[in-house]
């Protein structure tokens, strides 16, 4: 065997003193080597220049060329067959080397010299025609590998019903939906009296056969997106999958998850989600029901509980900080090759919609940073970003989706703010004047109502106050509230904490309408905002009656895997009917003694605004913002909060911050609905790639442009070797990814 060296796929050239051919490079020829491009600063204090940049530019290959021929003639062709071949935009040269693999160089029109010499070109009394030519030519700084390399994106959320059919058990709904213009599920459980006690519904049973079996091993927990009336109760579901297991000819109900508590009183969807079984063998779901109960309100009249249901998924191992029923940052893996390689990505949705996008970061960002938040379920619900996920550094671009209301003129405003302190509590109230002082940023625990009310405690600005139903409550810890929120996938008001750490915690309370003992505890939660424990609350406490006011305070050490922490006021004897309190200067920090209440203290504020029209769900680029918005003391922590209003009731999906040195596509408002994007790799001789939705639904053969549709920023998607993550939001529902690349080298290929 022996080197060889194919140019633009006509000629085959080696080097000197191999097998003789017509065409042969001699010594000195190079292949070239790819030129870094970076960006110099000269230092103004110090010495020495700094230097910036992860650009690489094009090579110079020089390839002196000795063409035989047996005239001067034929030598007069093959010289001007070569020079035909260079003389292109582009062109391409293949080089293999003796025992070694094919690469291959995307190079541009070349600069040929002839050497002229009439003793070379008149040899052997004219039998042996020899010339040399030069070839000088620019090319692309890596060789790329002529067999193409396929992978796909890890898990995204799995689609296991749309519900626009109407499963088992319920009606189908077109008036409510979490999608405008969709359908939803509707269940009408029913309940009331029994020998005097008032019974919970446990005959709400939803569900579905599959048409085929789904592989769902991979997949870590489902979730469904939930609706029901306000004041009905509680509602708890619970979520069996049904499984084709050995031979048996009839498939078996397998209880494979835990149920799921779904108690907070909403007019609108929230995400509900369930941990799938570890024991099961999920190889083969054929189809799924869920239970419901409805736990009325103490002193309720019976009354029909309608609860809604809508898109149920599996979800992928991904933690919720970093995917949401709408996108995912993803991990694509396995990438060969020793230089960053352009590729040809497919996007698929199993909903259409008319927009997608999709973002590769930088190679330098923070894998944990946390780019896609899910937006609360309310307009002014703040969104938080922890300091273990706030590590951002440069210029981004805010971007989020929304489901208009209307087709008016719509203002999106989104403020972005950065707390630092002793005081880690998220939750405001007594600053009042901001988002945060919503209701909606509290769980209620058991009935009444809660609302902020000004002014608060002790002359503060505002403070939450919780009211009971008409009725006592009899259960311990069964009523009070919850400073945050979440019920699952959602976080709104949360503090970020640290496993292993201790806190102390501690509120104020007051105006209690009558005397009532109350318990003060912690609650932590993971990274997905599941409960792990709580911590052991001090001795019962009395509530102070009329215009009295206590400071309550609490402990505890973070356990394994928390993430998240809550502070809970509860009742620890019975409450009476029509009690009421107020909870008041709201203060989490680090250690075991409670220090005199601050305020989280903000020391950056940006405000970003972009007006917007149309009917159809969108994305909205709302401008760029620098972060962090302050530099901080390295070791000093710091929270990045985000709160979005409208000036219509619009309901949004996701915050994105997205790196403007990255890449990124953003198709929004194509001119057909889509399930399917392609993103390809541009022609060398081009900057950009084809951009095209499948317009038929026939693949490729039915692909069109949606160039005029489409935000295109920071040049072709391209992976880096080894594992990337990529962000792939779509305006329905979350994308899967796969890339097929053509993977490239430094030097020569090794893989």
């Amino acid at each position: 065997m022996t080197d060889s060296l194919f140019l633009a796929g006509q000629f085959e050239i080696a080097p000197q003193g191999q097998v003789s051919q017509d065409y042969v490079i001699v010594a000195g020829y190079d292949l070239g080597t790819p030129v870094p491009v970076t960006t110099i600063v000269a230092g103004m204090m110090l010495d020495g220049d700094r230097q910036s940049g992860l650009r690489t530019g094009n090579k110079t290959i020089s390839l002196p060329v000795v063409i035989t021929a047996p005239d001067r003639v034929t030598l007069s062709q093959m010289t001007d067959d070569l020079m035909a071949a260079c003389n292109v935009p582009t062109f391409t040269l293949q080089w293999t080397p003796d025992g070694g693999m094919p690469v291959i160089w995307d190079c541009y029109r070349a600069t040929p010299k002839i050497t002229w010499d009439e003793r070379l070109e008149d040899q052997a009394g004219g039998t042996i025609c020899q010339r040399q030519l030069d070839i000088t030519c620019s090319a692309s700084p890596f060789g790329r590998s002529p067999l193409a390399q396929t992978v796909a994106a890890s898990q995204v959320p799995l689609l296991l019903d749309e519900y626009n059919t109407a499963p088992t058990g319920a009606y189908l709904d077109s008036a409510v939906s979490t999608d405008p213009g969709g359908t939803s599920a509707q269940l009408y459980p029913w309940w009331g009296w029994s020998n005097g006690v008032l019974q919970r519904q446990t005959g709400g049973t939803i569900g579905r056969n599959f048409g085929s079996a789904t592989d769902l091993s991979a997949y870590v927990k489902a979730l469904v997106w939930v609706r029901h009336r306000p004041g009905v109760g509680t509602v708890t579901l619970n979520l069996t999958l049904r499984l084709n297991i050995g031979t048996t000819s009839v498939p078996k109900w397998v209880e494979s998850t835990t149920s799921a508590l779904f108690d907070h009183d909403t007019s609108t969807f929230s995400p509900v989600t369930f941990p799938l079984s570890t024991a099961a063998n999920l190889t083969a779901v054929v189809g799924y029901q869920i239970v419901t109960f409805i736990v009325p309100p103490s002193g309720a009249n019976p009354d029909y509980a309608p609860v809604w249901f809508d898109e149920l998924y599996a979800l992928g191992p991904a933690s919720t900080r970093l995917s949401t029923p709408h996108g995912a940052v993803l991990s694509i893996a396995g990438i060969l090759g020793s230089a960053r390689t352009p590729g040809n990505l497919t996007a698929t949705s199993p909903i259409a919609a008319t927009g997608m996008l999709l973002h590769s970061p930088p190679i330098d960002q923070d894998p944990n940073l946390q780019i896609l938040t899910q937006a609360p379920p309310a307009l002014g619900m703040p969104m938080v970003i922890p300091a273990a996920n706030a590590n951002f550094s440069g210029t981004y671009s805010a971007v989020v989706s929304v489901a208009p209301a209307a087709n008016t003129a719509h203002t999106t405003n989104l403020k972005i703010e950065q707390t630092i302190g002793p005081n880690l509590a998220i939750l405001d109230v007594a600053q009042g004047g901001e988002a945060s002082a919503s209701a909606g940023n509290f769980s209620r625990i058991g009935a009444g109502t809660i609302a902020y009310i000004t002014p608060g405690l002790a002359g503060s600005v505002g403070a939450i106050r919780l009211t009971n139903a008409a009725s006592a409550v009899t259960g311990v810890n069964a009523w009070g509230v919850q400073i945050g929120f979440t019920n699952g996938t959602v976080n709104s008001g949360l503090t970020p904490i640290t496993a292993g750490i201790k806190y102390v915690a501690q509120v104020m309370v007051g105006g209690g309408s009558t005397s009532c003992n109350m318990n003060i505890s912690l609650g932590w939660y993971d990274q997905n905002l599941n409960l792990l424990s709580a911590s052991t609350p001090p001795t019962s406490l009395a509530l102070p009656g009329g215009t009295a006011t206590a400071v309550w305070t609490c402990s505890g050490t973070a356990p394994a895997g928390a993430y998240w922490a809550s502070v809970r006021v509860r009742n620890s004897n019975t409450v009476p009917a029509s009690m009421a309190f107020t909870v008041d200067n709201i203060q989490i920090e680090v250690g075991s003694v409670a220090s005199a209440f601050v305020p989280p203290i903000r020391i950056g504020l940006a405000q970003l605004s972009a007006p917007w029209t149309g009917t159809n769900p969108a994305y909205v680029v709302l401008g760029e913002v620098n972060l962090p918005l302050t530099i901080v003391e390295p070791g000093a922590s710091f929270v990045i909060k985000a709160t979005i209003t409208d000036s219509e009731a619009n309901t949004y999906t996701d915050l994105m911050l997205l790196d403007t040195t990255g890449e990124l596509v953003l198709v929004n408002n194509a001119p057909v609905n889509f399930t399917t994007l392609y993103v390809d790799e541009p022609d060398p001789q081009y900057g950009i790639g084809f951009v095209t939705v499948d317009y038929g639904g026939q693949g490729r053969t039915t692909a069109a442009s949606v160039a005029a549709s489409a935000l295109i920023s920071g040049g072709p998607i391209a992976l880096e070797p080894g594992t990337n993550t990529l962000l792939a939001h779509g305006l329905a529902s979350a994308p899967s990814v796969s890339a097929t690349l053509y993977p490239r080298w430094q030097g020569e290929r090794s893989a």
